[in-house]
């Protein structure tokens, strides 16, 4: 589509049809589930943190990220079903005209969600953090997953901190 619109002689031949932008549409819907997936890393490292036992945590997971992709066909259906895909346009905004306020709205949405979230990551490598340094008696299994917890958290705050400021900056 870019090359098509990049190479025209007149803005007017760049016009493509609006069909192909169910593209751009569907690549909109996913976004939301980046966040709700954090979300899930997140609880997932909750429920490890104050020793939920594995079974529990896998049902949670994946109870989680179901919840993600039902986020992106919900997201879909609910903001561009109307979108009418005839006639052509020269450019695909992924910004439907007329559901714009559900489209703003879920951008501050997950916005406020992922700070929330990173929040709740930076207090859950503290706890844990503590829980190793406060507790010097604690089993061998007890004391790999708190110590795995802290290694995990840590290298996934920088995702999500990266994440939050690139969220920040091209949506706030």
């Amino acid at each position: 589509l870019l090359y098509y619109r990049y190479t025209t002689a007149t803005p007017c031949e760049a016009s493509v049809s609006r069909s192909f932008c169910v593209v751009r549409f569907l690549g909109t819907s996913v976004i939301p589930s980046f966040v709700v997936v954090h979300v899930a890393m997140n609880v997932q490292r909750a429920l490890s943190a104050f020793r939920v036992n594995t079974t529990k945590q896998a049902i949670v997971t994946r109870v989680l990220i179901l919840i993600s992709f039902a986020c992106a066909i919900v997201y879909g259906l609910v903001v561009y079903w109307p979108e009418p895909l005839d006639g052509v346009a020269s450019y695909c905004t992924s910004i439907s005209k007329y559901r714009q306020w559900r489209v703003i709205l879920n951008i501050h949405i997950p916005f406020v969600v992922d700070v929330l979230n990173l929040v709740a990551s930076l207090i859950l490598w503290r706890y844990n953090k503590h829980k190793l340094r406060s507790q010097t008696s604690m089993g061998l299994n007890d004391k790999f997953a708190r110590i795995l917890n802290v290694h995990v958290s840590l290298n996934f705050l920088a995702i999500e901190a990266l994440h939050t400021v690139v969220y920040a900056y091209l949506f706030g």
